[in-house]
């Protein structure tokens, strides 16, 4: 697909513009008055052919603060090697927002070796995006040339010995070897990334049994990755106590709906609930909609809608019911309701105040930019736009 900058819509690759001369668009890559998505993609089509004289002009554009994030990040992606540059990267303080992504991918394609301990910070990040990211500058960077500017001869060292658990992450990904040994891990996360690399693969059977009879460092991650090779485990549970995470007064049909909704959660979930989810029975999902209906009937209950519609936007575990004596919410993960002053439902538990606020430790949840444990309600009456 060839193009006129005019024609571009923002779904257009940078390729459509690819035509054009590097004169051309570096002149839409300097008109502010172009839209920011034009910009980009002119921006993105000058890899490899930015004249030389164009340079300190659209370096400009990047140290502007006034200019959008995408546009300076993809000229981040073309520029050409240089020590104004890299010191530029190096030093800036511009805080606009994920500019410090473009900022460290930039600094891993220029081969910047400084940048590795920002790197290897950068996998302990919260948001799978940066993580994305930190991988990406790993790549650029080159594996051998990572584990050289962190001291280690090799990733199963850097593994195991590494001085955060960020850096021990990042041995985990990089390691071709046996990772079962990281599973004893102190941190959630570095056993966490052991044990989603183990359940992919039928290796280490045998060390993965012992680690469980012995009752080793990490037996119940062990135990976790045989659960999640579709091995049954109930016996093995059983002989190591049914270890279950404590969360006091949470009654049983309340913790198997949210185990069965939420595991195998996070990075940070507690291995507990992996197991406890793997020994759980098979259960047909109730037809809890229809069931709360006609609970409702007498008192004339409106058609459910669901917490996404409710809000037009996003989507959720509950469905919200109107009814003569008052509206009723009512949760897709089994017979349950919350409601401040509308009926009872029959055959339903209402999840009052005082259940409604048990937090489920160690089973953090995404919700709205943080990922922490909730509360009862919160799960079973969750809503993310």
């Amino acid at each position: 697909m060839r193009v006129d900058i005019a024609e571009l819509t923002p779904s257009s690759p940078s390729t459509a513009v690819a035509h054009l001369s590097a004169e051309t668009l570096v002149s839409a890559v300097l008109d502010a008055r172009l839209e920011w998505w034009r910009r980009k993609l002119c921006a993105l089509a000058l890899v490899g052919r930015i004249p030389a004289g164009s340079v300190p002009a659209l370096f400009g554009v990047v140290r502007d603060s006034r200019v959008g994030t995408e546009v300076r990040a993809a000229l981040l992606e073309v520029l050409p090697p240089s020590e104004e540059l890299l010191t530029w990267l190096r030093t800036t303080d511009d805080d606009a927002y994920n500019l410090d992504l473009a900022i460290l991918r930039t600094r891993a394609r220029l081969k910047d070796s400084t940048s590795v301990p920002d790197v290897v910070a950068l996998m302990a990040d919260e948001g799978p995006h940066r993580r994305l990211v930190a991988d990406q500058c790993v790549d650029l960077l080159g594996h051998h040339e990572v584990l050289a500017a962190l001291g280690f001869d090799s990733s199963l060292s850097l593994m195991l010995f590494g001085e955060t658990p960020a850096a021990r992450l990042l041995g985990v990904r990089l390691s071709d070897l046996d990772v079962t040994q990281a599973l004893a891990d102190e941190e959630r996360m570095v056993a966490r990334e052991a044990y989603d690399r183990l359940a992919e693969v039928r290796d280490h059977h045998g060390e993965l049994l012992r680690m469980v009879a012995d009752q080793a460092p990490g037996h119940l991650w062990a135990l976790a990755v045989l659960a999640a090779r579709g091995e049954p485990i109930g016996e093995q549970w059983a002989a190591l106590g049914e270890p279950m995470v404590p969360v006091p007064g949470l009654p049983a049909d309340v913790r198997a709906a949210i185990v069965r909704q939420y595991v195998p959660g996070t990075r940070d979930t507690d291995p507990r609930w992996l197991l406890e989810a793997a020994c759980l029975p098979a259960e047909e999902p109730p037809d809890v909609m229809s069931q709360a209906m006609a609970a409702l009937a007498p008192v004339n209950p409106a058609p459910p809608v669901p917490v996404g519609d409710h809000y037009q936007q996003g989507e959720g575990t509950y469905h919200l019911i109107d009814t003569d004596a008052g509206q009723v919410e009512v949760s897709t993960l089994g017979r349950f309701y919350w409601t401040a002053d509308g009926p009872d439902l029959p055959g339903f538990r209402r999840i009052d105040e005082v259940t409604g606020a048990i937090m489920i430790t160690g089973l953090p949840v995404y919700f709205f930019g943080r990922r922490e444990p909730l509360s009862v309600r919160e799960l079973l009456f969750y809503w993310q736009d």
